[in-house]
């Protein structure tokens, strides 16, 4: 670890998280981080002994803050990398925290809109009616009598997260290189990732053009409330939008006809988003939709929003459609269509644990049935075998469970498949319209054309190269590491065997001479050369018998 390109205040944050991590039963894999000074790494506290790894690392994230309750957050949305029984703590990790004093965040007011800013409302509400690690939300009424919702970037955070992401990439790379088992979660890909999906987290304006978008594409729906922007009072640490008044799901009080409402509008409303929009809210807990009093939801905290392609919409649409079909070599098909593979796969055993899936959450009661576990259950699979994917993907499985459990808190029979089949059907239908035909066939009428041109010019570097003695063909053996070691040890008992007879042949030779030193009447060299022989014959038998291949 290149501890040289930290500075003091990091070595520090860094001597307290190693602390922190030893604390919760984590110090051996930070035993030989190179740490300046006197430093001695605190062993696992008695209290905490009896949790399970899981558990600890979720205390010790907490403990840690902001980036590292955002990072064990972020690692739960990805059931392609991270083991389930971690995903299952991770998810549970708060963002919330206790609210930083009005005189803090004022200053962020007053840095966005001049000292007077008090003056831009009729009513400013100084308690904040949500705070979270990054952000905290506070209540207005503007001078024209709409009431909306102030989201505030809290004091210092930028700084926070820039210094513990940098500690975090440092603390990935030591890890993979010191910990062979750590290379299977992929560390460092994951802070990457995790950076910048963080720093796209503090970009306000983003999340504003991300809101109106997600408004847009839900003009129509009558049951859904999404806040608009008010983009007169946004700024890079400012977000402003509509208050929508109303309770979080899981307190709302409803009837059972309503709770039967609002779950399928709002599994309906995550399909809508994923499959036809490709703009879905990728966090769709119920402390993140509101019930309003008029008995509709509205979605809170756009932050973490997943936008698909439209080649990726019709690969998850593909692999939806045959998980719904509970047709095993059909999910297999779309599962190698979109991933990378890292190393040979056994298809036939891929093949029968995609049956369990099916069997397990496809082919079953109406209560047991789930779309979004399924989809899950592919991930981890996909893990598994080594195959990478893209991890929108990953996130979309994540977010699919995640609207599913919200809806079957509220009605428990919910049926996933009822609400997925016609809109997979409408969605699927879409390709075959004519706007989307031609825009397909312009796509692939386009790589076609850029192929065809630009193959005078690579044949021609291929060519050139071949001519010129550049041109470089590698060649790569898989599984012939067995059969190379077994004939590298063939080939030196072989000549183990030829040495032994050449210094029995020569020595025997030097005795019927009977010429030279002599012990007893027997020629040394010849005595000396038998000698050798017979330990290296023992030798080689010892090897051959303790082989177990006589």
């Amino acid at each position: 670890m290149d501890i040289a390109q930290l500075g003091g205040k990091e070595i520090k944050r860094l001597k307290d998280i190693v602390s922190v991590l030893a604390r919760y039963g984590f110090g051996e894999a930070f035993r030989h981080i190179p740490l300046p000074g006197k430093f001695i790494i605190p062993g696992t506290r008695k209290e905490i002994a009896d949790h399970t790894h899981e558990e600890r690392l979720r205390m010790a994230l907490e403990e840690l803050g902001t980036t590292y309750i955002k990072l064990g957050q972020f690692a739960s949305t990805r059931p392609d990398i991270v083991p389930r029984n971690y995903i299952k703590q991770l998810s549970l990790l708060q963002d919330s925290v206790s609210p930083a004093p009005i005189e803090e965040v004022e200053e962020t007011f007053k840095k966005e809109w001049g000292d007077d800013w008090k003056e831009k409302f009729i009513t400013f509400f100084e308690e904040p009616v949500a705070s979270a690690s990054i952000a905290q939300v506070y209540k207005a009424r503007t001078l024209e009598g709409k009431t909306v919702a102030l989201k505030v970037l809290r004091p210092g955070v930028r700084e926070t997260v820039k210094s513990d992401i940098k500690l975090i990439k440092l603390l990935a790379e030591f890890l993979e290189e010191k910990i062979p088992e750590a290379a299977d979660f992929q560390l460092s890909r994951l802070s990457d990732e995790f950076t910048t999906t963080l720093t796209l987290e503090l970009d306000f304006k983003r999340e504003a053009i991300i809101l109106s978008a997600i408004k847009e594409n839900h003009k129509d729906m009558k049951e859904v409330v999404i806040p608009s922007v008010q983009k007169e009072l946004c700024s890079e640490n400012i977000l402003a939008m509509d208050f929508i008044e109303g309770l979080p799901l899981n307190k709302a009080v409803m009837t059972r006809s309503e709770k039967k409402k609002i779950a399928l509008v709002g599994v309906k409303t995550f399909f809508r988003q994923a499959l036809r929009d490709g703009l879905f809210h990728a966090d769709p807990h119920p402390g993140n939709m509101l019930y309003t009093p008029d008995g509709k939801i509205s979605y809170l905290d756009f932050g973490m929003v997943g936008r698909l392609s439209f080649s990726m919409r019709k690969q998850l649409i593909d692999l939806l459609l045959a998980l719904h079909s509970s047709q095993s070599e059909w999910v297999l098909q779309e599962i190698l269509s979109i991933g990378e593979f890292r190393e040979e796969v056994d298809r036939e055993t891929l093949l029968r644990e995609i049956m369990e899936i099916t069997e397990r959450y496809i082919k079953v009661p109406v209560r047991d049935m789930s779309v979004g576990k399924a989809a899950m259950a592919v991930a981890e699979i996909m893990k598994k075998y080594r195959i990478t994917v893209n991890p929108l993907y990953a996130l979309v499985a994540r977010a699919l469970s995640m609207a599913e459990e919200t809806g079957r808190i509220l009605d428990p029979d919910m049926d996933p498949l009822s609400v997925l089949e016609p809109e997979l059907k409408k969605v699927y239908m879409e390709r075959f319209e004519p706007k989307n035909l031609i825009m397909s066939g312009r796509l692939t009428g386009k790589s076609f054309g850029r192929f065809i041109m630009d193959l005078p010019y690579n044949l021609g570097q291929i060519l050139k190269k071949l001519k010129t003695g550049q041109l470089e063909i590698e060649f790569r053996h898989i599984g012939l590491e067995g059969l190379i070691n077994t004939l590298d040890r063939l080939s030196n008992r072989l000549t183990f065997g030829i040495i032994i007879a050449a210094l029995i042949v020569g020595s025997s030779l030097v005795i019927q001479i009977d010429k030279g030193p002599m012990f007893y009447d027997i020629p040394v060299l010849g005595l000396a050369g038998f000698i050798i022989a017979s330990v290296m014959g023992v030798w080689l038998l010892w090897s051959i018998i303790r082989s177990g291949r006589l």
